[in-house]
């Protein structure tokens, strides 16, 4: 059953109880409804519905772009996009989450990550100042652990640099992510479809196909931890 998406509000709702613990709120998720942004949906198993906010597949969408455009997102929803790192934030301040990476590669063999807390910027004052740090923990899965060294890290672009390198690893490696001198994992960077000759600058996830070889697909997507007896729907302030 897919949620209505006519209010402006949702909420993680515990249906004994009737207390919320997610509630997204003005213009953050009119900016979600505007993007056409189409999770949230309470799954036959009561699990909260993922969200999508990073997607590779085609190479059709610029990805090397600057903070402003990271920062208030771009590309569509039923393709190659990026939601925003404001929105990002917005959503994960509000309740716990989890992250789910999903990889594809040339040869069609896929693999994932997922980490058991995510968060964007989660401890910050003013996160667009302070660069939406990212916070991870508890690896699963069979990719690799690639996102281990960016936890705590600012996120950098090419017109921002956070990344704790005598270069801005943004412009070296053409991409834009929570670089750590430089980087283990590069899902936002160019589209050079398999192995490239280039080093590290393609979309590239090292721990399960290394630093020369770009991937097919990707998709990034979160999801908040509902207790039991929670699920995830639709809140009418009104």
């Amino acid at each position: 059953m897919k949620v209505s998406r006519s209010k402006t509000e949702y909420m993680c709702v515990n249906e004994r109880e009737g207390s919320g613990t997610v509630r997204l709120q003005g213009e953050e998720v009119k900016k979600v409804q505007e993007f056409k942004y189409l999770g949230s949906t309470v799954q036959s198993n009561g699990e909260c519905g993922k969200e999508v906010f990073q997607r590779r597949e085609d190479g059709s969408v610029n990805f090397y772009r600057d903070w402003a455009a990271y920062h208030e997102g771009f590309g569509k929803i039923t393709g190659e996009h990026w939601l925003g790192l404001k929105r990002i934030h917005a959503l994960t301040i509000q309740a716990n989450y989890e992250l789910r990476i999903d990889l594809e590669d040339f040869e069609n063999s896929t693999s994932f990550a997922q980490y058991g807390s995510f968060g964007v910027g989660l401890f910050s004052v003013d996160p667009d100042e302070d660069g939406y740090p990212l916070s991870i923990a508890d690896y699963s899965g069979t990719a690799g652990d690639s996102l281990l060294k960016h936890n705590g890290m600012k996120f950098t672009t090419k017109d921002k640099d956070n990344d704790h390198s005598e270069n801005n690893c943004a412009s070296f490696y053409h991409g834009a992510w929570w670089y750590r001198n430089c980087h283990m994992s590069n899902l936002n960077g160019q589209y050079l479809r398999g192995q490239h000759s280039s080093y590290a600058d393609g979309i590239e996830w090292s721990s399960w196909t290394g630093w020369q070889y770009s991937l097919k697909f990707t998709e990034m997507k979160i999801r908040p931890i509902c207790e039991e007896n929670y699920h995830f729907r639709q809140y009418d302030s009104s």
